[in-house]
């Protein structure tokens, strides 16, 4: 049996809190999965819009549109992964954002000034019923710039407590040496879609200290890799 409370997420958007009766095998000590509460609010309206079943020009969105994701400014981001699948019925880009000289580094690597890691799967289908989530995910409110219209999009959150360990000053401790220093993550699933585009992104805002509205600065990156990918794609028109 699962335990459902009604609380609130920094940042202030309202959630259902639900404990699984098993453990997560996430490195988090909990395994609570903060969904969204539905809107009182009228719903807002999908914009109607279809995408081209062809290949992108470019496999992801360049970093150089995604200010959102380097949320100090300090530390070049780099797209560290990109795969493009072509199926009969969909194209799929799998990226993959982060600093650069960390995200190289795995588990090893450890940078303690904020940083985001953004790893995100966006699906064209020839028409949108070729997916198996056509009918549980939500259209995304792209004309809509209140961050609240987004939470819709919110799958989970989860509060990632050691994130990474290190010793500092060199980063990695010796065998038998206690951490010295640790960041954790608040990671957001999102999901959704706008037309026939199909969105599977995880935001992973990282820090010592996550910020009060950190709920907040991860729709705002999802967003902001939503509208990006919105305004590359050749649309076609819609019937």
């Amino acid at each position: 049996m699962s335990l459902v409370l009604v609380g609130c997420t920094p940042g202030g958007v309202s959630v259902v809190q639900t404990e699984p009766p098993t453990p997560s095998p996430s490195p988090s000590p909990s395994s609570s999965q903060l969904v969204p509460i539905p809107s009182t609010a009228p719903p807002v309206e999908p914009v109607e819009i279809e995408f081209e079943f062809q290949v992108p020009d470019e496999v992801c969105v360049p970093v150089s549109e995604l200010a959102e994701v380097a949320p100090t400014g300090e530390w070049a981001y780099a797209l560290d992964d990109e795969l493009l699948t072509h199926m009969d019925d969909r194209i799929v880009s799998s990226c993959l954002y982060g600093p650069a000289d960390v995200l190289g580094r795995g588990e090893d690597g450890i940078l303690l000034e904020d940083h985001v890691v953004l790893d995100a799967t966006i699906r064209v289908f020839r028409d949108r019923t070729d997916s198996p989530w056509a009918a549980v995910y939500s259209d995304l409110p792209v004309a809509s710039g209140d961050l609240d219209d987004w939470a819709v999009a919110i799958v989970y959150h989860r509060d990632l407590e050691g994130w990474r360990e290190g010793c500092l000053p060199d980063g990695p401790c010796a065998e038998g040496e206690r951490p010295t220093v640790r960041t954790d993550a608040w990671q957001t699933r999102f999901a959704g879609f706008v037309g026939n585009m199909e969105f599977y992104v995880m935001v992973s805002y990282v820090s010592r200290n996550l910020p009060d509205d950190v709920v907040m600065r991860n729709l705002g990156i999802f967003r902001e890799l939503v509208l990006a990918e919105v305004d590359r794609r050749a649309k076609r028109e819609v019937d």
